[in-house]
């Protein structure tokens, strides 16, 4: 498969890679995550302009290749209810 292809399993991908690799959304990804389909390791970072902590999240090459596996399936085509003639 050509997805699983491109993953390297030891790399760490932030959540917006992984979105592009698997061809959905960034939301939809972290709705992933905090649902605990897809695990990732929360890191906490500081910005020197703001006083903020942010919660960046990372999600392993090996994680990815697991839930394509598991829960991504190929869609066949349907076909056309109408046809044009």
């Amino acid at each position: 498969m050509l997805l699983l292809d491109s993953v390297i399993p030891e790399k760490w991908y932030k959540v917006s890679e992984t979105a592009d690799i698997l061809g959905w959304s960034h939301d939809m990804v972290e709705r992933w995550i905090e649902n605990g389909l897809l695990q990732a390791f929360v890191i906490e970072c500081r910005s020197d302009l703001r006083p903020r902590i942010y919660r960046g999240k990372r999600v392993q090459g090996c994680e990815i290749i697991r839930f394509v596996r598991t829960h991504l399936t190929i869609l066949k085509p349907r076909s056309p209810r109408f046809r044009m003639t």
